[in-house]
C-alpha cells in the first residue's frame, strides 16, 4: 500500500505518493498510470495535457509558467524535435531560450525546458 496525500498548487491539486520503498522501474510504473488516469478524467488518456509538439509519441507534456516538462512514458529512449510557434507564447510571456531544438529523453524519464 502507498500512503499518498494531495496538496493545492494554483488552481490544481498536486498527489503526492510516498515511494521511497519502491524501485525506479515502479516509480515509473505509477507515475505513467497517474498521469494516464488524469489524462482520462480530462477526456484525454493518451496525453494528461495538450500535447506541445502536437503528436502522440507516448511523450506527455506539461506547461508552467517557468518550464515545460516532458515525460518519456515509453520503454525506450526518444528523439523529439521541437518547434514552437510564436503563438504558443503571448507577448512578454516566458518563452524556451530556442524556439527550435532536438530532446534526447531516455526511456522513463522526466526532463524539463526553462522558460525565460
Amino acid at each position: 500500500h502507498l500512503k499518498a496525500g494531495t496538496k493545492m498548487m494554483g488552481k490544481g491539486k498536486i498527489l503526492t505518493v510516498n515511494t521511497v520503498d519502491l524501485t525506479k522501474e515502479q516509480r515509473a510504473i505509477i507515475a505513467g498510470r497517474l498521469c494516464f488516469e488524469a489524462g482520462s478524467q480530462v477526456g484525454h488518456p493518451e496525453n494528461n495535457t495538450k500535447l506541445i509538439d502536437g503528436k502522440i509519441d507516448g511523450i506527455l507534456s506539461t506547461r508552467f509558467d517557468d518550464k515545460i516538462l516532458y515525460f518519456n512514458t515509453t520503454t525506450e529512449d526518444k528523439k523529439l524535435d521541437l518547434a514552437y510557434r510564436e503563438s504558443d507564447f503571448p507577448e512578454g510571456s516566458p518563452r524556451p531560450a530556442k524556439m527550435k531544438q532536438s530532446l534526447e529523453i531516455p526511456a522513463r524519464t522526466i526532463i524539463d525546458i526553462p522558460l525565460k
